[in-house]
């Protein structure tokens, strides 16, 4: 019974990280020489801070072109 109930523990606490990740994919839009240009970026996985981080450097990238990125959690 122990065996079983260490099993259960080890399995719940197994899926408890796997869903602590987060995969997002981002892109953005912007016009040069009057053709539209359009960037995206790879999916991005990882913990909330990752992801939160990985926002703002595309955010940032998006802002020198003038434009804002818009963002899709997969």
């Amino acid at each position: 019974m122990k065996k079983l109930l260490l099993v259960a523990v080890v399995f719940l606490a197994s899926l408890s990280f796997m869903a602590c990740k987060k995969c997002v994919t981002c892109k953005y839009e912007y016009d040069y020489l009057g053709a539209k240009q359009e960037v995206t970026y790879p999916q991005e996985c990882g913990n909330s801070k990752d992801i939160k981080t990985f926002k703002a450097n595309v955010e940032a990238d998006a802002n020198l072109h003038g434009v804002s990125s818009t963002c899709t959690n997969d």
